[in-house]
């Protein structure tokens, strides 16, 4: 208990009580408060970094620089290898070992080893673990065991002289082997021809070495054309901490292909005109396209033997070097039964001209059997039964085949909705959508190279299956069934008699009682020629029954059900939206 009977302490001559000692207290623990550091605000990240070894016992690193890749804070480890990342806001972070050690792979957190010893190139951060960071308190072991570099290291020769290379090494990352292989980063030769990679995460790789007037290869010695696979080639196995040397790649001068595309008569050059490149095997490598003065070029090729042919697609007739028909299904076809090209190391084969022709043309309509246009595709057939070329018929019905070599061929129409397959002339092709028939039974087409052959016409059959009855209308030409059930007060109920009107296929007239009282008159009319492009359903009755009407689609197999109820006189149908599908 305080004594007030003691006397005052003395601060210099000015007596203090127990008030003024209280109040000197409270100043000095204001003084101290205003002169040390304020504590930092936020959450905060803690670990430590070590090297990696299998049994967690690799030695602790010092110096080592820790930050955040959304923010800007970081540490550098102590001499035990820890760290504190401090005034972090709350949110989620990644956090990031990059550049690493020198001698160490760079790391995301959550083990992701970076690809590149720089900055954040070449790490996928994505695939690293985000830390919730919270407004305050601190995230714990956040630990980084960091890897030691692997390396790779080679040389690059020319092939003819067997001299140092003046080339280019990409790195692949086989990173798992159900996706083709990803790029690394890329390694330029020094004056003696050597590369190297290094701080590289343990890994399996692929290199691939080119340079300008060389052919590319893959590692080792197999040749990479123009987007050759990547994954064609030998794999690298390194481990953590070791030199993988004896990359070794022997580039040989590039070879090149050129010529020009002109006008078969007229000479003049054709411009943007494709031409196709294949190995001796056939297999497509490479495209071209022909520049103003008709001239194309194919580059970076190796030594072997290689096929070449045009592909216009349209209009001209396809040709195989050396001036052979190429006939096949839209412009494909055998490239080995052209002339080869065959090219040594280095080789510049020039003079690979093409002169091509206008080809043939064969032009008709597609229509119903009453002259409705009808939208189909139109194929032409060889002798042999190949499909050749394949055009689709517009909306007034008229379709046009190009590019054909002088010959007979047959014509056939598929996939139209609503009508069977058939064979020029008039003749049927099965009853799928797809033809279904021994095409060389048709009337052959003759065509002329250059000329028009015209008015090879369709007249298609419908494919409605709708069987007229009593008690069924088939409207249409037959392709939409109309069947009507009535229902009096009493709840007696029946189907509606149908009569069709003489000559007209679109409308009908339905009886419930009597033949000679009709009560209801149902037109479905065809509007697909119209901006409607649709099928339109109109009803008119006299009675005033409950009434049911049931309109049927045979094609599509979508049917829709109109009603009237009971006691209300019927009202009209004027229905211009519900059947949608043309023709």
């Amino acid at each position: 208990m305080l004594d007030r009977s003691a006397k005052n302490s003395v601060v210099g001559s000015r007596p203090v009580g127990w008030r003024g000692w209280w109040s000197s207290v409270l100043l000095v623990g204001l003084i101290v408060a205003l002169v040390a550091p304020a504590a930092a605000r936020g959450g905060s990240i803690e670990g430590y970094v070590l090297e990696a070894r299998a049994d967690g016992t690799g030695p602790r690193l010092a110096g080592v620089e820790v930050r955040l890749v959304e923010g800007t804070q970081s540490a550098v480890t102590a001499a035990d290898g820890t760290y504190r990342i401090e005034g972090i806001p709350e949110g989620y972070y990644h956090v990031i070992i990059s550049p690493p050690p020198a001698g160490y792979v760079g790391q995301v957190f959550g083990n992701v080893p970076c690809f590149a010893p720089g900055t954040y190139a070449g790490c996928p951060v994505d695939l690293g673990s985000f830390l919730e960071v919270p407004a305050e308190g601190t995230i714990e072991n956040v630990i980084f065991p960091l890897q030691p570099e692997a390396v790779i290291t080679g040389d690059v020769t020319e092939a003819s002289e067997g001299s140092p290379a003046d080339a280019k090494v990409a790195l692949y990352l086989l990173s798992d082997p159900i996706f083709e292989p990803s790029f690394v980063r890329m390694a330029q030769t020094v004056a003696d021809g050597s590369f190297r990679f290094d701080g590289l995460p343990e890994a399996v790789y692929y290199a691939v070495a080119s340079g300008p007037g060389f052919f590319g290869e893959l590692w080792r010695e197999k040749p990479c054309p123009a987007n050759c696979d990547v994954a064609a080639g030998d794999q690298i196995f390194v481990r953590s901490g070791e030199v993988t040397g004896g990359v070794e790649f022997t580039l040989a001068l590039e070879s090149t292909i050129t010529g020009r595309v002109t006008e078969e008569g007229s000479g003049d050059p054709l411009s943007f005109f494709i031409v196709w490149l294949f190995d001796s095997a056939g297999t497509f490598l490479d495209a071209a396209t022909t520049d103003d003065d008709g001239v194309y070029a194919f580059d970076l090729l190796g030594a072997g033997t290689y096929y070449l042919r045009t592909f216009a697609a349209v209009q001209w007739a396809d040709e195989i070097y050396d001036g052979f028909a190429c006939p096949g299904l839209d412009g494909s076809c055998d490239v080995t039964t052209g002339t080869p090209v065959v090219l040594a190391p280095g080789a510049q084969a020039t003079g690979v001209d093409f002169s091509v022709a206008v080809g043939g043309q064969i032009h008709g309509t597609v229509r119903s059997e009453i002259g409705q246009p009808v939208a189909a595709v139109v194929d032409a057939w060889s002798a042999t039964g190949e499909r050749l070329r394949t055009a689709y018929a517009a909306t007034d019905g008229t379709y046009q085949l190009t590019g054909f070599q002088t010959g007979d061929y047959f014509i056939t129409t598929r996939l139209a909705q609503g009508y069977l397959p058939q064979l020029y002339q008039g003749l049927p092709c099965g009853e799928l959508p797809e033809p279904d028939c021994d095409v060389t039974l048709g009337t052959p087409v003759h065509v002329e190279l250059g000329q028009t052959t015209d008015g090879i016409d369709f007249a298609l059959e419908s494919s409605a299956d709708c069987t007229p009855g009593d008690f069924r209308a088939c409207l249409n030409r037959g392709r939409f069934a109309v069947d009507i059930t009535w229902t009096r007060p009493d709840g007696t109920s029946g189907k509606a008699h149908s009569e069709q009107l003489p000559g007209i296929d679109d409308s009908g007239y339905f009886w419930f009682f009597r033949p000679d009282n009709v009560e209801l008159f149902v037109k479905v009319l065809d509007a697909c020629n119209t901006t409607f492009n649709n099928y339109w359903v109109f009803a008119a009755g006299l009675t005033n029954v409950e009434v049911q009407i049931r309109v049927k689609d045979t094609v599509t197999g979508f049917e829709h059900t109109y009603g009237n109820p009971q006691s209300r006189p019927f009202q009209p149908i004027q229905d211009t939206a519900t059947f949608r599908v043309c023709p």
